[in-house]
């Protein structure tokens, strides 16, 4: 829903051409969410087929922020002090795309809003290398239950923001 919502340049044909992701121009004048099913397909495609990682990490979109310090920061040899841990924080309440809102987790509004057509396009283009992807992070033994737990901790505290804006 995010690329359909606020598409970014790589998915309208007139910024970047469709032949850069490997694909037919014919595909462009398809509806614009089968040609950015596509292209983002074609963007995973290279994660999907490298053997391993290399030293790379999967991270699953829904143990962010709680990743950063749980898996990202440790995995790069990086750790925080109390104060930098504020800033991360700091950072993690404010929307990526535009920084002067607060975060507001829609997951849930997303996943209502998305269509019969746009799921069946999200599975049809995107199901296997989801499920391939989450297997080899689930398989690497990257996700701890603390992960988890923390995910799950960061969706009640951003039900609890986004319902209670004065809180902050």
């Amino acid at each position: 829903m995010s690329q359909m919502r606020q598409p970014g340049i790589h998915m309208v044909p007139a910024l970047i051409r469709a032949e850069r992701f490997g694909l037919e121009r014919s595909v462009s004048g398809r509806t614009p969410a089968a040609y950015r099913a596509q292209v983002l397909a074609r963007i995973c495609e290279p994660m999907v087929q490298q053997e391993a990682l290399d030293g790379g990490l999967l991270i699953n979109y829904r143990l962010l922020p709680a990743a950063v310090s749980t898996s990202i920061m440790p995995h790069f040899g990086i750790t925080a002090d109390t104060h930098e841990q504020a800033i991360l924080a700091e950072a993690a309440s404010r929307n990526a795309k535009m920084p002067g809102l607060a975060f507001v987790a829609d997951s849930a509004a997303k996943q209502q809003e998305a269509t019969v057509e746009l799921r069946g396009l999200a599975e049809q283009w995107l199901g296997g290398h989801y499920h391939r992807l989450e297997a080899r992070r689930l398989s690497d033994g990257h996700v701890t239950a603390r992960e988890e737990h923390a995910a799950s901790d960061q969706k009640h505290v951003n039900t609890i923001t986004t319902a209670l804006p004065g809180l902050r």
